[in-house]
């Protein structure tokens, strides 16, 4: 993905896309099923990524945290990185907008 975007994100935005990419592939391999698909595509001031699983059902939400708590930090992660990111009802599709600029 580095190769895809760093010509037109520039360093920060570029470490900020990988950061968030990184939480939202995990989160799919600790809590989801089969195959994980990952998207990515260049829209206007924001690249929209896109991860899925095969799971079913529980949409993921952000979680609360004690601050000492080690884990479940990611999709807090997500949103304050993120330009606005969601998931699509009953599935485990989640996206976030990272801004290029």
């Amino acid at each position: 993905m580095a190769e895809r975007f760093r010509e037109q994100l520039g360093e920060q935005p570029m470490a900020t896309l990988q950061t968030v990419v990184s939480e939202l592939v995990n989160n799919a391999v600790v809590h989801g099923q089969g195959t994980i698909t990952l998207r990515a595509a260049l829209s206007g001031d924001c690249v929209r990524v896109e991860v899925t699983d095969e799971g079913r059902g529980k949409v993921p939400a952000i979680r609360e945290r004690a601050e000492f708590e080690s884990g479940g930090w990611g999709l807090q992660i997500v949103k304050a990185l993120s330009a606005r990111w969601g998931a699509y009802e009953g599935t485990t599709h989640v996206w976030a907008d990272v801004r290029a600029a």
